[in-house]
Formats: structure tokens, C-alpha cells, sequence
């Protein structure tokens, strides 16, 4: 690469720290959320659990105070109506004005005549000894009037007047019945527990009844100035819904117009179908509220605690606030201790991305330094990467010498070549020469064979004969001489020709078994490239493992994965070059062994046409003798004639085999030139292919000789 790429988003260190930044706010919020949700929980439950407890507390004590108060004036009751009961009552004709109505005395004989209506002074007498109110109620005919009472309104007047008809349940209990009656009467607007007795005269007859009556304001202080804290009062109502006390609402309003959300919850929760104590929760002018209410025993009210919801929940404002007082600095401090780990954390990356951009570029040249024993996993990867860049170092250096003893056999075999091809063209031309040679003497033995067909016809013309044939003879010596000697010369050459077919079958064999160890190196790089592609498929299921915390590790893992996968493909096709070369290096060989052969077999029929002209010089020299015997005894040319005709038979027959064996030498010459043709073309391709694959190693730049580059350390 001539440039590196301009960089863009982040890196991993500063997605690391944002995204552990947000998982830390995160959380910080849900600690203090569910913190506050549990607190608030907490608090709403203790809150809860003291309200019920407060109020069940509440109602235990107003019911016991209220019964004791029902016991005491029971008491009352009974005390007085054991004096009065069997006691003579009389009439009197005379009516006072009780209220809006006009009564008639009675009087009642108790140690001595004492007036009952419009006299306060026996229910005073009663109010002093006991304590309590007291009243007298008359019987007349529409029912009972209140005729004497010590009861008074705010402004001191006599409460006397009150009228109760014949349907009352008062008047059907105590006069119908001449029983007694118990209820809570409301008295000038102040509640008040009251017990009624029918009072008999002598006669059996009711006459009169006794109220005695003890104010329950003090209950209702009780209950109303109750509180659970600030914010909190207590209030009192009755199974109808009316308000009996209320801080802010009047006695006697409805509790369905006046707070209708408080009744609303009241009715929701069932709390008129229950004795135990109920929590309610409403809305009341925008402030949510809780009330906490139980009926009182023994009565038809309802005791009610209510808290504002607001104010108990107060603490877990505070609460929330001190959490994140304090949290938010130590989160800042967390934050700034995380920056600082993943910094350091990731500056290891930064050189495995760092490692593997070099080894991607080529840059073979550095040092890695890693440890694979240790359990820091990038080391482990560095260690991997060294692993590696040693492998691809050793490739790198072993194709680089495959590619120098390929070249160096390249330039044997084309001096074999060269060799090769001037050998064949000596015997291409001694072939001819010796072809030429044996025309030349057969046509020669021709012309002597005439010559001694010709001797009997006349002795005169032998003389000249004689020396043509023997100046011929010497021709056809110097010839037969000299083809021998060039067929010596082929013989020598293709004997060359078989060394050097030879060397190149060897120099083929060796490169084989380059080619063969190329092999096997690529297949280790094809497993480590598996082996660290199974290394970063691990990393990347560690890192999903991890979550987000390990994305930033699962990109580095993705790019060690491509890398490995990229050096598979480079190892594949590497791996589909030499198959290549293989195939033809099986060819030149195969091809290198036909030529061998085809050489063995020149040399043998060059040995073999060696010999015949060897027999060919020697007939020629014996022609040569004969004739120089003709010379010299011309008197036994006649009967030597026979012989010599038969040896020139014998020459030309030689000469004849001559021929046939110079054109198989020649032919023989041609196909090794032809072979030697297709053994230049697989050289030639081979050639081409460590051309191609000197491009796929050229990337690769190993570390210089002279000196060691700086180490990276993982």
C-alpha cells in the first residue's frame, strides 16, 4: 500500500471508555432507582405497618375507654334507678313550659315529695356525687321530653326540651320494653355516650327514664390530635359517612361530598365489610395522601390516621439526593480509573492492528515478541502473529531459494540446450556428409565394378584404369577416414547429449522435490492460517461472551479471522501454482526420459554406423592393396579380376547399410531436436510460472542482513 486510508470513527479505546461510561451511568441510575424503589418500598411498608398498628393501637384504646365509659354510666344508671324504681309518682294538673311544649309535673317520693319536671335539683345531687350528666326524660303521651338535665350548651342554658317520639328506638327500649338503651348522642354538637333506664313506679308503671351521659370529646381529641408525624392528624366518621371530627371539615358533613376520594377509597378497600384495620390511598387537592382506619369496637365510627404520602416519603428525596452527591463523584473517579485501563488495555490492540497492517503490507522484516503461556489473550495473539511471520519468513526465503536454484537450473538446462542443439547439428551434417560419402563411393564401386568387367577387353586401358581406381580408392579412403571420424564426432556428441539429458533429469528430480518442499510449507501455512482462524473464532465467542464490554476485542478478532482467511487463499493458490509445476515438471521429466532414450539410442546406431564405416575403410584399403597389386603384377589382373568384382559387391553392400544407418542417424537427429524443442517450451513455462509466483512472494519484504529491526513486544 502507497498511503494509509484516512481514518474515521472512533477508535476502540474511546468506544470502550463511552460505552462503559454509559453501562456506568446506567448503572449509577438503576443502583439509586432501585435503591430509591426499595427504600421508598421500605419506607411505604414501615410507614404502612406503623399506621395500621398506630390506628389498631388507636381503636384498641378509644374502644377500651369508650367501654369503660358504657360501664360507668351503666353504673350511673343503675345506681339512680335503684333509688327511684318502686317509688310513688304523682300527677299534677299544672303544666310548665319544657321547650316548645307544655308538660305537666310530676313528683316523685324520695325522701320526702322532690318535683322531677323543670327541677334540676336531684340530676345536680346526681351530677355531684358521680361526675357524669344526668338527665330525666318524661313520659307523655307523644313519647318521652327531656324535663330535667344538668346538660348545657356553650352558652350555659339548660338543654331541656328534647323530645323523642313513640317510634324512637329510645322510647320502644326503655318505656315499651322498660328496658335499658346505650347509643352515642350528639348533645349540643358534642358526642356523648349515653345509657338510658326505665325507671317503674309503685304501680310497676313507666314513668320517667334516667339518662346518665359523659362527653366522648375527649375520645375524639385523642383520635384528631394522633399523629404519625408531620402532616399527620386523625379523624373520626360513622358507618353513614358522616364526619364525627375533622380538623379541616365541619362535624356532620358528608365524607362522600366533602372528601371524595378518601370515601371512594374507603368503600374500594371493603372497609365497612371488615374489623381489621385497612390502608387506603387517595389524591386530596393534588397531595397524595395515605389513611390508615379501623372501626371502633362496641360503635359505628371509624378511627382514621391519615399521612401525607408526600411528606413520609420526604427521606427518599433525601435519600436520592445524598446517593448521588456521593456517587457522582466516585462514578467520575471510576470513569477516570476505567479510561485509564482501557487505555492501557488497548494499546496492546493497537499493536495487533498495528502487527497485522505490516504483515499485510508485506513487512516481514520485524520481531514479535510474544508468550503464548501467558493468559493475557493478546500475547497469546502476539505470540500467534510471531508464530506466523516466522512461517511466512521461512516460505518467503525458501521460495526465494527455489526461485535462485530454479534459475540457475534454468541456465544449465539452456546451456545443456545449446549443447544439445550443436551436437545435433554435427551429426545433422556428419549424416549428410557420410551420406554423401557412401553415394560417392557406391557410385565409385560402381564405376570399378565396370571398370573390371572392362579389364578382359584389353589389357592397354588397364594401366589407366588401375591408376584411376587407385587415385579413387585413396578419394574413397580420405573419405571413408573422414566420415568415421565424424561419425566418431556424432557418437562423442550424442554421448554429451546423454550426459546432459541426464543432468536435466536429475536437475527436473530436484526441482521436484523443491517444488515437493514448497508443497509442504504451503500446507503449514494452510494450518497455521486454519489454526489462527479458529484462534480468532475463539477470541470472537469469548468476546461475545463478554457483551458489550467485548465488542472492541470481537472487531480485532474479525480482522485476525480475515487475515487468516486471506492467507489461506494466498497459501491455496500458491498450492494451485505448484500442482501446476508439478504437472509439468512430471511432463519435462517424462519428456527429459523419451530424450535420454532417444539419445541411447542415437549413440548405439552411431556406434553401430562407426563400425560399418570402420569395415568400409577397411574394404576400401584392401581395394586400395588390390589395385596397387594390380599395378604392380598387371599379369594377374585377369584372374584377380573375379576377386575384385566380389569385393566391390561386398562395398557396395556395406556402403548400402552405410546410408540406411547415416539416415536413422539423421532422422534420430531430428526428433532429438524436436524433443529438445518441447523440452525449451517446458522450461519456458515454468519459466512464467516462478515468475508468478516470485509476484506472490514479492510483497513480502524480509529483515534486513546487516541488522535487526525493533522487536514489537505483544
Amino acid at each position: 500500500m502507497s498511503g494509509q486510508a484516512e481514518s474515521k470513527g472512533l477508535s476502540v479505546g474511546v468506544q470502550v471508555v463511552v460505552v462503559v461510561g454509559v453501562i456506568i451511568a446506567v448503572l449509577l441510575a438503576v443502583v439509586v432507582g432501585v435503591a430509591s424503589v426499595r427504600a421508598g418500598r421500605m419506607l411505604e411498608r414501615t410507614i404502612d405497618d406503623g399506621g395500621l398498628g398506630f390506628v389498631e393501637s388507636l381503636q384498641t384504646g378509644v374502644a377500651q375507654e369508650i367501654e369503660s365509659l358504657r360501664i360507668s354510666n351503666r353504673s350511673y344508671v343503675n345506681i339512680v334507678v335503684q333509688r327511684l324504681a318502686g317509688k310513688r309518682v304523682f300527677d299534677n294538673q299544672e303544666t310548665i313550659p319544657i321547650g316548645d311544649r307544655q308538660v305537666p309535673k310530676i313528683f316523685i317520693m324520695d325522701e320526702g315529695l322532690q318535683q322531677i319536671t323543670g327541677d334540676e335539683m336531684l340530676v345536680q345531687e346526681w351530677q355531684n356525687a358521680m361526675g357524669s350528666q344526668f338527665s330525666v326524660l318524661q313520659v307523655v303521651d307523644e313519647g318521652l321530653v327531656r324535663v330535667a338535665t344538668t346538660l348545657k350548651d356553650s352558652d350555659g342554658n339548660i338543654l331541656w326540651g328534647k323530645f323523642y317520639d313513640k317510634a324512637s328506638p329510645l322510647y320502644k327500649a326503655t318505656v315499651e320494653n322498660k328496658g335499658d338503651y346505650e347509643d352515642i348522642v350528639e348533645i349540643d354538637g358534642i358526642p356523648h355516650l349515653a345509657c338510658y333506664k326505665a325507671v317503674t313506679d309503685a304501680d310497676g308503671d313507666v314513668r320517667m327514664v334516667v339518662f346518665s351521659g359523659t362527653s366522648l370529646q375527649t375520645v375524639e381529641w385523642r383520635v384528631a390530635y394522633s399523629s404519625l408525624g408531620e402532616g399527620s392528624y386523625g379523624i373520626i366518621f360513622d358507618t353513614d359517612g358522616k364526619v364525627v371530627v375533622h380538623p379541616k371539615v365541619e362535624r356532620g358533613a358528608s365524607m362522600a361530598e366533602s372528601c371524595p376520594p378518601l370515601w371512594s377509597a374507603c368503600e374500594s378497600a371493603g372497609l365497612f365489610d371488615t374489623t381489621d384495620p385497612v390502608s387506603v390511598e387517595y389524591d386530596f387537592n393534588g397531595r397524595l395522601s395515605r389513611g390508615y382506619v379501623q372501626k371502633i369496637e362496641g360503635t359505628d365510627w371509624y378511627a382514621m390516621m391519615v399521612v401525607n404520602a408526600d411528606l413520609a416519603m420526604a427521606p427518599i428525596g433525601a435519600m436520592k439526593r445524598g446517593l448521588l452527591l456521593w456517587t457522582l463523584p466516585l462514578a467520575l473517579v471510576g470513569l477516570a480509573l476505567l479510561a485509564f485501563a482501557v487505555m492501557k488495555l488497548v494499546s496492546p490492540l493497537k499493536e495487533v492492528v498495528t502487527v497485522a497492517d505490516r504483515i499485510a503490507q508485506g513487512d516481514l522484516s520485524m520481531e514479535i515478541r510474544g508468550d503464548s503461556s501467558n493468559r493475557n489473550e493478546i500475547k497469546k495473539v502476539m505470540a500467534a502473529f510471531g508464530r506466523i511471520l516466522e512461517e511466512y519468513r521461512t516460505l518467503v526465503q525458501k521460495v526465494e531459494d527455489m526461485n535462485r536454484r530454479i534459475a540457475e537450473g534454468s541456465k544449465a538446462m539452456n546451456e545443456i540446450s545449446r549443447d544439445v542443439h550443436e551436437s545435433l547439428t554435427s551429426v545433422d551434417e556428419a549424416s549428410k556428409a557420410v551420406a554423401e560419402m557412401v553415394d560417392s563411393i557406391a557410385a565409385s564401386a560402381e564405376e570399378t565394378n565396370a571398370g573390371v568387367e572392362e579389364v578382359s577387353s584389353g589389357v592397354a586401358s588397364s594401366t589407366q584404369v588401375v591408376t584411376e581406381l587407385s587415385e579413387q580408392a585413396s578419394v574413397v579412403s580420405e573419405n571413408a577416414e573422414e566420415g568415421r571420424r565424424s561419425v566418431e564426432a556424432v557418437t562423442d556428441g550424442t554421448g554429451k547429449a546423454g550426459e546432459v539429458s541426464g543432468r536435466v533429469e536429475e536437475a527436473v528430480a530436484e526441482l521436484g522435490k523443491s517444488v515437493e518442499g514448497i508443497s509442504g510449507f504451503v500446507n503449514t501455512i494452510a494450518t497455521i492460517a486454519d489454526q489462527t482462524n479458529l484462534l480468532a473464532l475463539n477470541a470472537a465467542i469469548e468476546a461475545a461472551r463478554a457483551g458489550d464490554a467485548g465488542r472492541g476485542f470481537a472487531v480485532v478478532a474479525e480482522e485476525v479471522r480475515k487475515l487468516a482467511e486471506e492467507s489461506n487463499e494466498a497459501a491455496s493458490n500458491i498450492r494451485k501454482v505448484i500442482e501446476e509445476v508439478q504437472k509439468d515438471m512430471s511432463v519435462a521429466a517424462k519428456d527429459t526420459r523419451e530424450a535420454g532414450t532417444v539419445m541411447g539410442d542415437l549413440l548405439e546406431r552411431s556406434r553401430q554406423a562407426a563400425a560399418k564405416i570402420s569395415e568400409v575403410t577397411g574394404g576400401v584399403a584392401s581395394m586400395a592393396e588390390g589395385i596397387q597389386s594390380i599395378a604392380a603384377a598387371s599379369e594377374e589382373q585377369a584372374a584377380s579380376t573375379q576377386e575384385i568384382a566380389r569385393a566391390i559387391d561386398t562395398i557396395a553392400s556395406m556402403l548400402n547399410g552405410g546410408r540406411d544407418s547415416a539416415k536413422d542417424t539423421e532422422r534420430a537427429a531430428k526428433e532429438m531436436a524436436s524433443r529438445m524443442e518441447n523440452l525449451q517450451m517446458i522450461r519456458e513455462d515454468q519459466h512464467n510460472q516462478l515468475v508468478e509466483l516470485r509476484e506472490l512472494t514479492s510483497i513480502y519484504r524480509l529483515k534486513p542482513s546487516d541488522g535487526t529491526p525493533p522487536a514489537i513486544e505483544g
